[in-house]
This record gives structure tokens, C-alpha cells and sequence, in this order.
């Protein structure tokens, strides 16, 4: 993803989101709403949607 976001004109506000998910992937406890707000700054971005897909799937969103 952070491969995909250098090449964008929104890089750096993905890069914060992208940090953020990380943070919370490796929480005990990740916070779904966390995961989910920062996901959605992915969806409008056709180059995403695996990725958001598959992040989705497995925290069951």
C-alpha cells in the first residue's frame, strides 16, 4: 500500500493513514472504528480496493 500511495497526489495523508492502521493492526485490542476510519480514506482510490477488501475480511468489517 505505502508502494501504491508514493506515486499519489494525497501521499502524505496516506501515509498518516497507513501509519495509523499499522499502529492498530498491532494493538491487543485494535479499535474497529480506528480501522474503519482510516480505511475509509482508501475507498475512493480505485488501486486500494484489494487491499481495503482484504483488510476488511479479516477484521470482519
Amino acid at each position: 500500500m505505502r508502494r501504491v500511495s508514493e506515486g499519489l497526489d494525497r501521499h502524505e495523508e496516506l501515509a498518516i493513514s497507513l501509519d495509523v492502521l499499522e499502529e492498530e493492526s498491532e494493538r491487543d485490542n485494535p479499535r474497529m472504528p480506528v480501522i474503519q476510519g482510516m480505511l475509509s480514506n482508501f475507498t475512493s482510490i480505485p488501486e486500494f480496493q484489494p487491499f481495503v477488501k482484504q483488510i476488511a475480511a479479516f477484521y470482519e468489517l
